[in-house]
């Protein structure tokens, strides 16, 4: 060992032509809701991570990383070559699929879940990713389940294409268009069982951002309209949707405070109301 260098959060080791960095983060909230089957239920969360890397002679990266909270888990172990990525987590990878065919929300929680037009989520063990420039693919595989899961990602002509698909016959689509200060999406899904399809569009005027989203799984249309404006560190925000014939209302405030973020919301998610204040961190 040659040298050793500690820096704010970092450790860094250099050792011949080879070289290691080992790291320390780690993020924090602390939450007050009320409503939701809760009481004004205060909660606070801090969460570390440490992760290492070491670069080899041939250009070879191998990392690990572990969380250390209450639910650390295993330890996540990736290698990196090139434009390939192997990752190893057992039970701790979300599928290469997942998330590739979702809707934009409209500023609260109306995920593409909620509206029927979701791509199915698992979890996988392990995970080979490639990036060949134009094109991304993923590979991701679970040893109990026996999930088979694949990523495509690309752009053609200005739109971007992002498929996925899973063994059990679950599939999704996604196309996204941005022109300006105009975004638009659509996305098609099948897990199986049920299609769905749903379109969502946003556009951003000055400060302001108007949002909307519409799905249907053929039985259940939803929508949504959302709006937020920013005003200096401040972020005000107002949604209203309709899920499968239960309306939603939402308010938010976000304040960024330099380090540290604040964020309240008051939701009528059309059973009961629920209101949320929350302190968010990182170090």
């Amino acid at each position: 060992m040659k040298n050793v260098l500690f820096a704010s959060t970092a450790l860094v080791l250099a050792a011949g032509v080879a070289s290691a960095e080992i790291e320390l983060a780690g993020d924090g909230s602390i939450k007050l809701e009320n409503g939701g089957g809760k009481t004004f239920q205060y909660t606070t969360e801090v969460e570390f991570s440490v992760s290492g890397s070491v670069t080899t002679d041939s250009g070879l990266t191998i990392s690990a990383s572990q969380t250390l909270n209450s639910a650390a888990g295993a330890v996540k172990v990736v290698a990196e070559m090139g434009g390939a990525t192997i990752t190893v987590k057992p039970n701790g990878l979300d599928s290469a699929a997942d998330g590739l065919a979702g809707l934009n929300g409209v500023g609260f929680d109306l995920s593409a879940d909620e509206t029927g037009a979701g791509f199915q989520e698992d979890v996988v063990d392990a995970q080979v990713a490639y990036d060949m420039g134009d094109v991304a693919a993923t590979l991701g595989y679970d040893v109990e389940s026996e999930t088979i899961s694949l990523g495509l990602s690309t752009s053609i002509g200005g739109v971007d294409v992002e498929l996925g698909y899973e063994n059990d016959d679950s599939m999704g689509l996604r196309l996204g268009y941005s022109a300006g200060d105009l975004a638009l999406g659509a996305v098609f899904t099948d897990n199986g069982t049920t299609n769905a399809w749903g379109v969502d569009a946003a556009y951003t005027a000055g400060d302001a951002t108007i949002s909307a989203v519409y799905s249907s799984d053929g039985t259940d249309n939803s929508y949504g309209l959302g709006v937020a404006y920013a005003m200096g560190d401040a972020t005000v925000s107002a949604g209203f949707a309709d899920v499968a014939g239960t309306s939603q209302m939402d308010l938010g405030v976000a304040y960024d405070l330099g380090g540290a973020s604040l964020e309240a919301s008051v939701t009528d998610n059309g059973t009961d109301t629920v209101s949320v204040v929350e302190i968010s961190f990182d170090f």
